[in-house]
């Protein structure tokens, strides 16, 4: 199986996200292969996400599934954002203490 190429990496919905795809791609540019690893695990926790929720319908109290289904959505969007690449937000505040 072939890597995802960066078009298909950076293809996701930037709407709730503080990064716009003008800065996804300079993200890219400048952190390179680990930003490309944080988008691939983005992808993959989407897709955990969407098959939990899934396969889990009717066996799962439905209040665990929606903060579980907001958990891996919220972990995504910080690894889109770049939030833990070293001059990223969580990055720079967590190595600061």
């Amino acid at each position: 199986m072939a890597a995802p190429s960066d078009s298909d990496l950076l293809d996701f919905d930037y709407k709730d996200l503080s990064v716009t795809p003008a800065t996804a791609k300079e993200l890219l540019a400048k952190h390179g292969n680990t930003y490309r690893d944080q988008l691939v695990i983005a992808r993959w926790l989407n897709r955990w996400r969407r098959d939990a929720l899934e396969t889990s319908k009717g066996q799962t109290d439905p209040k665990y599934l929606d903060g579980f289904g907001a958990a891996l959505d919220a972990t995504a969007a910080i690894l889109r954002q770049g939030d833990l690449l070293h001059d990223g937000t969580i990055y720079l505040s967590e190595t600061s203490r």
